[in-house]
């Protein structure tokens, strides 16, 4: 299960910037003791993984939750994208942890839900799971120099809930971290860092300086294949204006 859980989220985070971009507020509704689970179903429900990705650069973050389905109908839900899923609650930490930190997350704006092969699950009806996207602004508000992530995250978060924290690798470089980081893309042009939520020997830390904006957007002007590569790619463009040219004549 765990690995259908990496795999869906790692289809939506290369989209998070997109979705950054593109999608609609929606509001939350409901209190965490107003909201009931379908067809009276208990909750927590057995098996629930929780996975919380932070995407700074791209100013989102999103919530994955998952478990093995207890019925047809609840996988039904999930496959048609009807499921209610304030009954989970699952907003509700995450809007706690990030009231006491700097950089506000905003109302959900995209909401993805699905099941997996029930071959993978422990129930004979596939793990049912939904990626919440939420927008997060002000990541270096009121002028802070540094972006400090982990410790209160993880003070308001449950035991188990993974955290990953993805940055562009060429631009986002870490000032000092207390945790485990690897590179994922095809070229490995992200930097993940995680862990998981009380089952860490030290403190949770990744600490970015506020400098690391402004390398991105220096990355940015300079095009995908920097400076150095512009200037071969333009070299190349005239060399083959000229053997155009001549062999033409010829």
């Amino acid at each position: 299960m765990l690995l259908a859980l990496v795999a869906l989220l790692v289809v939506s985070s290369s989209a998070t910037s997109v979705a950054a971009a593109g999608c609609q507020d929606t509001a939350t509704t409901g209190t965490s003791e107003t909201r009931s689970a379908p067809s009276g179903l208990p909750y927590p429900p057995p098996d629930l993984e929780i996975q919380v990705g932070l995407f700074p650069a791209a100013g989102t973050v999103e919530l994955h939750v998952e478990y093995p389905a207890r019925s047809a109908a609840e996988a039904d839900r999930y496959e048609a994208g009807t499921v209610n899923l304030d009954w989970l609650a699952a907003d509700d930490r995450l809007n706690a942890a990030f009231a006491e930190r700097p950089g506000s997350l905003g109302h959900r704006c995209d909401t993805v839900t699905g099941v997996t092969d029930p071959v993978a699950s422990a129930s004979e009806h596939g793990d049912v799971g939904a990626t919440m996207t939420y927008r997060w602004t002000g990541v270096f508000e009121a002028n802070r120099s540094e972006l400090v992530l982990g410790p209160t995250v993880s003070e308001h978060l449950a035991n188990g809930t993974f955290v990953e924290v993805s940055v562009p690798a060429d631009s986002w470089v870490a000032e000092r971290s207390t945790v485990d980081s690897y590179t994922d893309g095809n070229h490995g042009q992200t930097r993940v860092y995680g862990w998981t939520v009380g089952e860490t020997d030290t403190e949770p830390r990744v600490v970015f300086n506020e400098s690391v904006t402004r390398t991105e957007t220096a990355a940015a002007e300079d095009g995908a294949v920097g400076p150095a590569g512009g200037a071969l790619l333009a070299l190349l463009a005239v060399v083959l204006t000229v053997l155009t040219g001549r062999n033409y004549r010829d």
